[in-house]
């Protein structure tokens, strides 16, 4: 019955949604000859975006000798890399240029595929490192963060939590999450009051110990870690001569994570307008294709790298974007207008558990709404007498014109441009 087709793909998304393998059930489907080849190509596309090896494997040998369009052959170059064939990969993703050249994502993924970046950790060891976290009651998360931190290779480094007016039982974690780093010192600031985002960032920015290592690592309180991302970060550092900044791709929690944040940059820079681009493609898996490194004008705020010369030139975050939302935006396009590089390494998955921005769900929705587009319109005349070298930037980061993803905008109000 072909009716049944929708009741497959439902159940096909469900599954994902819950964390499931949903291929067991969806593959027993009885489908008419007129629709298999839709079904195995929405078939194929799910469990590959999924990293569902054997599955996509399976059905990509029902799909050979077609020609397939673009989004199958990239999501079949991931399998193939997944499957640690590099060379079949890059073949899949030179055939999807071929039909589309405009595809940067796929052109810089490929450029990662011919030339791996091979992360180096003797840096770690021959570093000074500082690895500052905030927190505001949120004592679970910043007890798994902890824990996460533990599990990565850390060198030397010395840790810092600032605890922001907490009243929960941070204090006490935090404190027994010491036994954890023997090999590393931890040690608490515990504030009276919440400062907000940007202003404990400054606080510890302030630390004495900050001028005195050669990089800075700034947490969230809810983020769990990939163990060797320090040597991804100081690798992506030391290739860049001028780095100010090296961040990470950004995903949401469970079995299959799609794409939280990647990177941003200025895609339309003029007078009474200051566009730029998207966090991230819309609810899309993280199947691979945004793994590689490149220069941006933005890294996502909740786990990222900075040198010390950067934290010299560029000491604080904007107050005026308390208590959070978009400073480490603005403090990036800082950065990026005082001539530093701005580095995506996507190399590294963060998984960030709890979304600070997101307003959906929340009973003071109105008023945290009220605050973020306040403080959109902060924003861009925090850059109004910059947006000729903002643009500027974004012709200089590459030949796609900045449009690797859709964009979003920072507008004054009505009746002020």
């Amino acid at each position: 019955m072909p009716s049944n087709l929708i009741v497959a793909d439902l159940l096909l998304n469900l599954h994902l949604s819950e964390g499931r393998d949903p291929y067991p059930l969806v593959r027993l489907v009885q489908v008419p000859a007129a629709f298999r080849p839709a079904w195995l190509r929405r078939l194929f596309l799910t469990c590959a975006s999924a990293k569902l090896l054997p599955a996509s494997l399976e059905i990509w040998e029902a799909l050979r000798g077609q020609d397939h369009d673009e989004a199958v052959l990239n999501c079949a170059a991931e399998i193939m890399a997944l499957g640690g064939d590099r060379q079949q990969a890059a073949a899949l993703y030179q055939a999807s240029l071929a039909k589309d050249p405009r595809q940067n994502p796929v052109r810089r993924r490929l450029g990662e595929l011919l030339s791996p970046t091979r992360p180096d950790s003797d840096l770690l060891a021959s570093s000074t490192l500082n690895i500052y976290l905030y927190s505001y009651n949120k004592a679970q998360f910043l007890g798994d963060t902890l824990d996460s931190l533990a599990r990565c290779d850390l060198g030397p480094a010395k840790i810092k939590v600032l605890l922001n007016g907490c009243t929960d039982d941070s204090l006490a974690v935090t404190e027994k999450a010491k036994e954890r780093f023997p090999n590393n010192p931890l040690d608490i600031l515990a504030l009276p009051i919440n400062i907000g985002a940007p202003a404990a960032r400054n606080w510890l920015i302030a630390q004495p110990e900050t001028r005195q290592a050669d990089h800075t690592v700034f947490l969230d309180d809810d983020v769990l870690l990939q163990p060797d991302f320090l040597h991804h970060f100081l690798t992506a550092a030391k290739s860049r001569p001028h780095c100010g900044v090296v961040g990470c791709k950004v995903l949401f929690p469970g079995r299959f994570p799609r794409y939280q944040y990647l990177y941003r940059n200025v895609a339309i820079a003029r007078p009474g307008i200051l566009r730029i681009s998207l966090d991230t493609p819309n609810t899309q898996f993280d199947n691979g294709l945004y793994d590689f490194v490149r220069d941006t004008a933005n890294v996502m705020g909740c786990c990222h790298l900075f040198t010390r010369q950067a934290l010299t030139d560029a000491p604080t975050f904007d107050l005026c974007f308390s208590p959070s939302q978009m400073d480490d935006i603005a403090h990036d396009f800082d950065l990026a207008l005082r001539g530093f590089d701005v580095v995506y390494c996507g190399l590294v998955g963060c998984v960030h558990r709890q979304m600070t921005g997101n307003i959906a769900s929340d009973t003071h929705k109105a008023a945290k709404l009220g605050n973020v587009l306040g403080n959109d319109v902060k924003f861009y005349y925090r850059f109004q007498d910059s947006l000729d070298r903002l643009f500027a930037l974004g012709r200089d980061a590459g030949p796609e014109g900045l449009a690797d993803h859709p964009s979003s905008m920072a507008r004054p109000p009505e009746g002020m441009a």
